[in-house]
């Protein structure tokens, strides 16, 4: 059901909530998740391989699950 006040649908009280919202996220914990889950991906698509010389296919996946959880606790970090 829309909302009545903006062309949009929503009202003046929403945009206030959505800026509000926004200052409660931690931009260093955001950055770091979104970084480590790019490091994971190039990781699996065998980028990293051309700096990080892994002895072992299992280093690898390990090195990408590790990228993958630290991502995600990042990601979970930041909000306040």
């Amino acid at each position: 059901m829309p909302k009545f006040g903006s062309p949009r649908g929503g009202s003046y009280i929403d945009d206030i909530e959505i800026k509000v919202m926004m200052k409660k996220f931690d931009i260093k914990f955001l950055v770091g998740g979104v970084l480590a889950m790019l490091v994971g991906i190039f990781t699996v698509t065998g980028h990293v391989q051309n700096v990080i010389h892994f002895a072992d296919p299992i280093n690898e996946m390990f090195f990408a699950a590790l990228c993958f959880m630290g991502g995600i606790m990042g990601l979970a970090a930041s909000k306040k």
